[in-house]
């Protein structure tokens, strides 16, 4: 199985899961890449058929070079080589491409589909997080011991939390195929919008109940957000250098009662 393959089938599968419907032009690329990957048109020919037919054509005091069976065995042969698999892979590279230029043209539909329901997975866990507080959900026992409610909600949670996991796969599978976003961009990044702070205090590999748990709210980025996002993040880290820097001075200023030197 590819790569290309794979993220195919990992946007699908995350559709499948969160009940939606690719747009219509990446479903039909979908149907025409699945009838590529599983045609057979040139079947595989040896180097005995096309000299067993070169012969009857000699035999028969025919020009072997005009002769249709020889020129459909020779093309047979240069199209599909001894085993014929040459085309075969061939058509299913080029369903993909199909399937990879449908999503590059709709990255934005798809992306929408995916934040919808991760918006909703999302309400899942801070309703979630209301009830059982900041118990980690592989907790079972402890949290059961809440009460009905609780169990209930936890129930929820867990399967919110592996239905996040599948669409932010389908978010990175997305980014390799189309090349909307990087796939290098901080992991935490792609599920909310965080701050330095609550990014330090989640790490960057944070799950989604893990930024829940830390007060944030789980919101998807799509193109233009990741890229506010990891600038935002990026100032922030800026800013606060420049502060570290600035310390000693400022520090110096206040115990000497210098006040800073206006511009």
């Amino acid at each position: 199985m590819s790569l290309t393959t794979a993220h195919i089938g990992m946007i699908r599968q995350a559709f499948t899961a969160i009940g939606a419907t690719l747009p219509k032009p990446v479903t039909t690329a979908l149907t025409d890449a699945d009838k590529l990957a599983h045609a057979n048109p040139i079947p595989s020919v040896t180097g005995e058929q096309i000299a067993d037919a070169i012969a009857a054509c000699i035999l028969e005091d025919r020009d072997p070079l005009t002769d249709d069976e020889v020129q459909r065995l020779v093309t047979a042969q240069a199209l599909g080589g001894v085993t014929g698999r040459n085309v075969t892979y061939g058509l299913g590279t080029a369903g993909e491409r199909r399937v990879v230029a449908a999503m590059r043209a709709h990255a934005d539909t798809i992306l929408g589909a995916l934040s919808k329901a991760a918006r909703t997975a999302g309400e899942t866990l801070t309703d979630a997080h209301a009830i059982i507080g900041d118990h980690d959900l592989g907790e079972s026992e402890v949290v059961l011991k809440l009460g009905p409610e609780a169990a209930r909600r936890w129930a929820e949670a867990r399967d919110a939390l592996t239905l996040l996991r599948k669409i932010d796969g389908a978010w990175v599978a997305l980014a390799n195929l189309t090349r909307f976003a990087s796939t290098t961009v901080e992991p935490a990044l792609r599920l909310a919008d965080l701050n330095l702070a609550t990014f330090e205090k989640v790490g960057r590999k944070a799950d989604a109940w893990a930024i829940v748990r830390a007060g944030a709210v789980i919101d998807l980025a799509d193109a233009t957000t990741i890229r506010e996002r990891s600038q935002r993040l990026s100032d922030e880290r800026e800013a606060r250098q420049v502060r570290i820097a600035d310390a000693p001075r400022e520090a110096f200023r206040r115990v000497h009662g210098i006040g800073k030197v206006l511009a």
